[in-house]
């Protein structure tokens, strides 16, 4: 008998974080709960470049946020972040402290 079993988001957490984000953590989406709403949340990461002042490239993370307002509309975010020292957990912790827009008090 044969019995498969598929992991979540959730289940996640259940290992360790890496101590950079592997090449097919863009690929991914992750299901989380904002930390003061509680409303559900959809993050997921894309690796990007970013010219800085000087004309310099700097490595970047794009974090997308997804998540429904209090009228039901879908709204984004997307946040930006140095690949350097961050980890998985450590970008999706931010995004789940991230405000959010057009969510009553």
């Amino acid at each position: 008998m044969f019995e498969a079993h598929t992991l979540t988001a959730v289940d996640s957490e259940l290992f360790p974080a890496s101590t950079q984000p592997s090449n097919n953590t863009y690929n991914r989406t992750y299901t989380r709960r904002h930390i003061h709403s509680l409303r559900p949340l959809k993050i997921w990461l894309a690796e990007g470049k970013r010219k800085d002042s000087n004309q310099s490239l700097n490595n970047v993370w794009f974090i997308y946020i997804e998540y429904r307002d209090n009228r039901g509309n879908n709204r984004f975010i997307c946040l930006e972040r140095s690949q350097q020292g961050q980890t998985v957990e450590q970008l999706l912790k931010e995004a789940t402290a991230t405000e959010l827009q057009g969510l009553l008090a």
